[in-house]
């Protein structure tokens, strides 16, 4: 799929890294702190696509086991640690929405 959209001139973006497989909440609403429940296997399909796609969106997931603080999306360790150093992804990392409930009710909008 990520070679026909590349061959048709789409960039596709393939997401949310590290993964929502497991995940037991929507990070539409709530955040997501769930480090007991994420399986090294929710990141495969990034590990098999990194070479090949342009972009990949980060999930508003907070997995402790390897940034107990942030979620992925907000995280050094998961993006560049991961990501970039153990996956070896060298395209172009985005964000999910930074106004969904994962995040605002971490971060809350200064108005």
């Amino acid at each position: 799929m990520v070679r026909t959209h590349l061959e048709a001139g789409i960039f596709p973006c393939v997401k949310h890294f590290p993964g929502y497989g497991s995940a037991a909440q929507d990070p539409h609403q709530t955040p997501l702190h769930d480090s007991g429940i994420w399986k090294p296997v929710e990141q495969a399909p990034f590990e098999q696509l990194a070479r090949h796609t342009p972009v990949i969106m980060s999930a508003h997931r907070t997995i402790g086991h390897i940034d107990p603080h942030h979620p992925a999306s907000l995280s050094k360790p998961w993006l560049t640690g991961v990501l970039r150093n153990q996956i070896g992804y060298d395209g172009l990392i985005i964000s999910d929405d930074l106004v969904m409930g994962a995040i605002t009710t971490l971060y809350p909008l200064k108005t």
